[in-house]
């Protein structure tokens, strides 16, 4: 039974509560208002550097976007200077394959090599950067495209780096071995299907060559095989990296999409 000297205590332990709740506010409540200062502040930095940033990719696409349809190298690389990393990248590739088409074959082996050493690049950016560059390096002859492919590990891109392997075994004079390769290639469920008859196609090529029958049947006798082929190569649409790269959504579907895009022409 609650007594009036019950009530009377209840009462003075809520007094004395709310005291120490005072002398709490007292003592702690300049700190707990500078700390919400500094919180708001802190917020407001956050909006203001996401905003920043969200300005400079804009700005950064936009850029990108107008040197890609100009095709110029040299505005491609002043965009990869500037540019965000993902921008960057992108840039240092279109810049590779508006070099690749102007005949500047060197100078695309160098601009792709930017983008495939560059750590920070994205694995299947990397990958696709090795891959143009491995077409590109068929007319070095040996095995210098082969080398370039060997560390392709984006799944989409390797029935492609399989490709260059195959190519530069018919430029090295390899019929047997290209002819195995590319009827592997074909027979693969991942190749995509322009690329799988490309490779029966080339098949029956190597086919003829491991026959003996002559693959070049223009140009000066004096003239180098592999070059010969490399110009083929070009001209048919097989190499990807003498078409232009396509403007991507998002850096991501730009990593994940271009090698596919590459090769329609070439289907």
């Amino acid at each position: 039974m609650t007594t009036d000297d019950d009530v009377f205590l209840r009462e003075v332990d809520e007094d004395l509560q709310q005291d120490r709740q005072l002398a709490a506010l007292r003592r702690y409540g300049p700190y707990l208002a500078g700390l919400a200062i500094l919180v708001l502040i802190g917020i407001g930095v956050h909006q203001v550097l996401e905003g920043r940033r969200h300005e400079t990719r804009a700005e950064a696409a936009s850029a990108y976007t107008a040197a890609l349809e100009a095709g110029e190298p040299d505005a491609l690389r002043e965009v990869a200077a500037r540019a965000p990393d993902g921008y960057a990248a992108l840039a240092r590739m279109a810049a590779a394959g508006a070099l690749a088409r102007s005949g500047d074959r060197q100078a695309a082996l160098g601009a792709y090599a930017e983008v495939y050493d560059d750590e920070l690049a994205s694995p299947p950016l990397a990958d696709l950067a090795r891959v143009r560059a491995g077409y590109l390096a068929l007319e070095d002859g040996g095995t210098a495209a082969d080398t370039l492919v060997a560390n392709v590990t984006t799944e989409r891109l390797l029935p492609f780096a399989r490709e260059v392997t195959a190519l530069s075994a018919m430029a090295r004079g390899d019929f047997a071995s290209a002819e195995t390769s590319l009827e592997a290639l074909a027979a693969a469920p991942e190749t995509p299907a322009g690329l799988r008859n490309r490779a029966n196609l080339l098949a029956a090529l190597a086919d003829a060559g491991a026959q003996g029958v002559p693959l070049e049947a223009q140009g000066s006798q004096s003239e180098d095989f592999i070059e010969t082929f490399g110009r083929q190569l070009r001209e048919s649409g097989a190499i990807p990296g003498a078409r232009p790269a396509p403007v991507p959504a998002t850096q991501g579907e730009a990593t994940t999409e271009a090698a596919p895009d590459q090769n329609e022409g070439a289907e």
